[in-house]
This record gives C-alpha cells, sequence and structure tokens, in this order.
C-alpha cells in the first residue's frame, strides 16, 4: 500500500532585482531544490508562493 504524501507549500524568495529576470535563475535553482526535496520526504506541494525582489 502506497503512503499518501503530505501536502506542502512551497516558498521562494529573491532579496533584490538583480536576482529576477529571465537572463537569472535564482527562482529556478530555489524550486528544483524544494521539488526535490519533497519528492524524497514524501511530501506533494500543493501550492508555490514566490517574492520577487523582497529584503
Amino acid at each position: 500500500m502506497a503512503r499518501k504524501k503530505l501536502p506542502a507549500l512551497a516558498y521562494l524568495r529573491t532579496s533584490s532585482a538583480t536576482n529576477v529576470g529571465t537572463d537569472r535563475d535564482s527562482d529556478k535553482r530555489q524550486a528544483e531544490a524544494i521539488r526535490s526535496y519533497a519528492a524524497r520526504s514524501g511530501f506533494e506541494i500543493v501550492e508555490t508562493f514566490y517574492d520577487a525582489a523582497v529584503s
């Protein structure tokens, strides 16, 4: 019997405008790290929040 995954939220944040934009990948790297952790740990990401250029 498969274990039911626990629902989880993902939160991404960049602290300055220099880390935001189509040529930047901070958000992509954060999202991948979160997805990887969730998969290993039995979580299902049900919603993602992203604060761009917030310090």
